[in-house]
């Protein structure tokens, strides 16, 4: 496009090239993106749920839950651990019972390595089922521990 004269633009080019700049100056500056960080990654966790007999604290994992369980505790970074009973009303005996459960399994976990301070216990003896407390299937599901496993 440049007409040239020893290698050099000549003046009618570079008045052209002036009025290119001005051209450009007078448009609205292109406003960069704003790039927000990304939030941190939510928390990890898996839950693995393990079932207790009628009025009973004996924490005994089947053969499938602690296939799904112990590779879980190779990098973790917390545990809660939820005793629950089948009872629809607090009471001191079911409190006791959701105590024990929750507290045998954290026994299991810390005799598997898991230090005990990486471990929280919560127990509730009424109330937040899984099931309808009015079949015997329903109150089964509902006497359990729930381990869950923070990995992040």
């Amino acid at each position: 496009m440049f007409s040239e004269f020893c290698g050099l633009p000549l003046r009618a080019d570079l008045a052209e090239t002036k009025e290119r700049v001005r051209e450009l100056e007078r448009r609205p500056a292109a406003v960069p993106a704003v790039v927000h960080p990304a939030p941190p990654p939510a928390p990890v966790s898996h839950t693995v749920t393990v079932h207790f007999p009628f009025n009973s604290a004996h924490f005994q994992p089947t053969a499938a839950q602690e296939a799904e369980l112990l590779p879980l505790l190779a990098n973790v970074r917390r545990i809660e651990v939820r005793g629950r009973t089948d009872a629809e009303r607090p009471s001191a005996g079911d409190e006791r019972i959701a105590l024990k459960r929750a507290q045998a399994a954290m026994n299991y976990l810390v005799a598997r390595g898991v230090p005990a301070t990486k471990v929280s216990v919560n127990y509730l003896s009424g109330g937040d089922h899984v099931a309808e407390g009015g079949t015997a299937v329903g109150r089964a599901q509902n006497r359990r521990v729930e381990i869950e496993v923070f990995n992040q």
